[in-house]
């Protein structure tokens, strides 16, 4: 809630229309799942309380990220009260089955097909479940990475101890899926001198980090021990990635950010990315010697 307010907060205070300046709150209430996890293997730390917390957090955070973001298109396009609030219940409920029935229902399937099927046959249902749901929130109004984003939410304790199926698809995004996602960013980037002169630029890298560590110090100080604890969880959420530059894509695509906008919030994307993992093993190397001491 604080990366949303701030970041909306700073979109007014430059000058931004409302919508423009929530877009900028969501971006801000993003976190990347994929860096956090990365780090938190590296430190040992991903089975800890705080790792725990900052995963929990990471897949809260992207989830109400991606709802608001299906508020926003719905609205940006100009569709009517009746469709912006048809798009919010079939949002919430497609969530609620996908976090309560779905899990269960995916993980029997796909433990059905491992069992009697070849490797091959297993990575194609997978795949083909990730489509189905992309195609299922496409015809409900939402956007497409919605629904493979928690078709793989669902399926992610019975993949992931899989190890041929896991690593068959991390190979497939890792080697192509995200090289051709990153490419398509770049090649709707239009980075000039005047981005690193933007007068957004700064102020959206402070509050980006400022607003996530203290949301996540504030959210999880009370199930912690001490505050060192708590800090680690506001920096483990801090990297923003993948989702929060589909949503700027998104943004860009129906026209209701330019180009520079655009440009400046992948900037710093690509900052938070860069300096969260350094800060978040600093913390985790002084939280050990303050153990020790």
């Amino acid at each position: 809630m604080i990366p949303l307010l701030l970041g909306s907060a700073l979109g007014l205070f430059f000058g931004m229309d409302s919508l423009t300046a929530i877009f900028l709150g969501v971006v801000l209430s993003i976190t990347s799942i994929g860096i956090s996890i990365r780090t938190l293997v590296d430190e040992h730390a991903l089975s800890t309380p705080v790792g725990s917390i900052i995963i929990t957090t990471a897949v809260i955070d992207d989830i109400i990220g991606i709802l608001l973001l299906a508020f926003l298109m719905a609205i940006a396009f100009g569709d009517g009260i009746v469709t912006v609030l048809g798009v919010a219940a079939a949002g919430i409920i497609f969530i609620i089955l996908m976090v309560t029935v779905a899990p269960s229902l995916l993980g029997s399937f796909y433990g059905r097909i491992r069992r009697g099927a070849s490797h091959e046959t297993a990575f194609s249902a997978v795949i083909c479940l990730a489509l189905g749901g992309a195609a299922l929130t496409s015809l409900l109004g939402l956007h497409l990475a919605i629904g493979a984003f928690f078709v793989g939410l669902a399926l992610s304790d019975r993949i992931r101890p899989d190890r041929t199926i896991e690593g068959s698809l991390s190979d497939l995004a890792g080697g192509f899926l995200i090289t051709i996602f990153f490419a398509s960013i770049g090649l709707s980037l239009l980075i000039s001198v005047s981005t690193f002169i933007d007068p957004l630029l700064l102020p959206l890298i402070v509050v980006a980090f400022i607003s996530k560590i203290l949301g996540g110090y504030l959210g999880s100080r009370r199930f912690l021990p001490d505050s060192l604890s708590a800090l680690l969880v506001g920096i483990g959420i801090t990297p923003r990635g993948e989702m929060a530059l589909v949503v700027a894509t998104v943004a860009l695509a129906g026209g209701f950010i330019t180009d520079s906008l655009y440009a400046t919030v992948t900037m710093m994307v690509v900052i938070t990315v860069l300096i969260s993992p350094v800060f978040l093993r600093w913390g985790f190397k002084a939280h050990r010697q303050a153990g020790d001491a």
